[in-house]
């Protein structure tokens, strides 16, 4: 896959989103909740109570547990608040503009989710929910391959209901949790793709992933990976580590951890990320990080030959920016 960070986040337009938008709405924000974001007390993904304090960036403070090395904003706001983010915010509203604007450009990231699922999941797999589904392209591309499938989206925005329906995909406005009560045992597999770092409550959210499943039904989530080249190569400058937005930062041994506390076996990890070396060169070119003399020269030299065979080996040892993970309910 040839695509780069360029191609679907246009240079200047994320700068304004990130840059400007951003820091206007991040204001706004905390001068109307930062007295009443909530403590939590343990680690999202192993429940030790030995995190600490890493960072504070934009008025959150990122807290980091040494047992299982997540990162996790806290305290953290609730469902209400970032209700309020969600649909008040310019900056969250131009993201999803440029989300629509750079879709066709996106389709090739989106066809090879689809396949690796389809690759990684039994076949006789055929109920299958995903929550937040945004606006249907996952579930189009499904119906595409295997029309006999049985799909369903929930999503919390009706943009995106509207969005799925206008495709001809099954949607509901409902909250993974309140759906649960009345989906017991109902499906093969749920999936969602790049949520669980945006959930206030991950656990609970996992639980009622397992409610809903069928016995030795399967959890697919993919997420970002805070034990990669561009994470911890670019640091806390990284615009991917930003709150409200994104809460939790997993990596391929936490995630499991949690999936296991949540009743779930069977966990592969998979990080089939294709953007690292592209922002991390991006991040150079900007002046925006140092890198040390030998990846300085790598990148001022644009050696792609290298950097592609660099970025097989990122994701072929778990070390890339996205991370995918299946998961079978006990």
């Amino acid at each position: 896959m040839t695509i780069k960070e360029a191609d679907i986040r246009p240079t200047i337009l994320i700068n304004y989103n990130r840059e400007v938008l951003f820091y206007e709405d991040i204001e706004i924000f905390h001068k109307k909740f930062h007295n009443k974001l909530k403590y939590i007390d343990n680690c999202i993904a192993c429940d030790s109570n030995l995190v600490y304090n890493s960072f504070t960036k934009d008025g959150f403070t990122f807290q980091k547990c040494p047992q299982c090395n997540t990162l996790f904003v806290n305290p953290r706001p609730d469902e209400s608040q970032l209700k309020w983010w969600y649909s008040n915010s310019k900056h969250a509203q131009h993201s999803n503009e440029i989300l629509q604007n750079t879709e066709s450009k996106r389709i090739e990231l989106y066809e090879t989710r689809i396949k690796n699922f389809l690759n990684r999941v039994p076949t006789h797999i055929n109920k299958i929910l995903e929550f937040g589904c945004g606006n249907g392209i996952s579930l189009q591309l499904l119906k595409k391959i295997n029309p006999k499938l049985n799909l369903l989206g929930i999503d919390l925005t009706p943009a995106s209901v509207e969005s799925c329906k206008e495709k001809g995909i099954p949607c509901k406005l409902a909250d993974i949790n309140d759906f649960a009560l009345d989906n017991n045992l109902s499906y093969d597999a749920v999936v969602s793709f790049e949520v669980i770092e945006h959930l206030v409550n991950p656990e609970f959210v996992l639980n009622s992933i397992n409610t809903i499943l069928k016995k030795d039904g399967f959890v697919y989530m993919s997420m970002p990976n805070y034990h990669s080249y561009d994470f911890l190569e670019i640091g806390e400058g990284y615009r991917n580590l930003f709150a409200p937005g994104h809460l939790n930062y997993f990596n391929p041994d936490s995630i499991k951890l949690l999936l296991k506390r949540c009743g779930f076996e069977d966990i592969q990890v998979f990080c089939d990320g294709v953007l690292d070396t592209s922002i991390v060169k991006n991040y150079n070119y900007m002046k925006k990080i140092k890198l040390s003399p030998f990846w300085e020269n790598i990148y001022n030299n644009e050696n792609e030959s290298f950097l592609n065979e660099f970025q097989k080996l990122l994701s072929k040892y778990n070390l890339s920016g996205n991370m995918t993970v299946i998961a079978r309910k006990k």
